[in-house]
């Protein structure tokens, strides 16, 4: 059914009571669909692993992105970040993924596990053109900070702009799912 905007409230009391039951997911609340699985696995095979499993089921159970700390976790394929103007995935996780596969060279963990800063903040600063393989953008936390999920070990890590060397990435002791459980308990969003 093709909804129409509605101009005064009677219309759309009237016109939610045309919508059948079955059509009020949680996409209206949170203004993007729930994914579908074609679109998790496009967007593995496009970055050529698997999503963590949480991220995937949240965006099938949940929504394709739109909520969650920061700006909101980014989409997969066709969700959250999607410019509806000109149909591209620039601004979802793929987006991003494939931004850092063209400008950067991709590297795992393990090769950098002797880069790492033993100050106090931790951080490894990495060039502009070297990125981990696995480390994936999902929201953006403001001021020039990414908050960054790692497929493979689920720890969450933030990014952002260094002084000296290009990016930081500095490790976050928590998981996605101690992340995400933090924030829904309205903890500090960067711990």
């Amino acid at each position: 059914m093709h909804r129409q905007v509605a101009s005064s409230y009677q219309d759309r009391r009237q016109t939610a009571q045309e919508v059948p039951e079955s059509a009020f997911r949680v996409e209206y609340l949170l203004g993007m669909p729930i994914g579908e699985s074609d679109q998790i696995t496009q967007t593995e095979a496009s970055v050529g692993f698997a999503l963590p499993p949480l991220l995937s089921q949240l965006y099938t159970r949940i929504a394709n992105g739109g909520f969650g700390p920061g700006g909101g976790i980014r989409g997969c394929i066709g969700g959250y970040g999607t410019p509806m103007s000109i149909g591209d995935d620039a601004g979802t996780l793929l987006g991003y993924y494939e931004w850092k596969r063209a400008t950067s060279r991709l590297v795992d963990f393990s090769e950098l596990s002797d880069q790492w800063e033993l100050g106090a903040s931790g951080a490894l600063e990495l060039p502009y053109n070297v990125w981990p393989i696995h480390l994936l953008h999902i929201a953006d936390m403001e001021c020039g900070m990414q908050a960054c999920v790692d497929a493979v070990s689920q720890h969450m890590y933030w990014t952002g702009l260094s002084h000296r060397r290009g990016m930081f990435i500095l490790e976050k002791t928590n998981t996605l799912e101690e992340w995400l459980l933090s924030w829904m308990r309205g903890g500090d969003r960067y711990e």
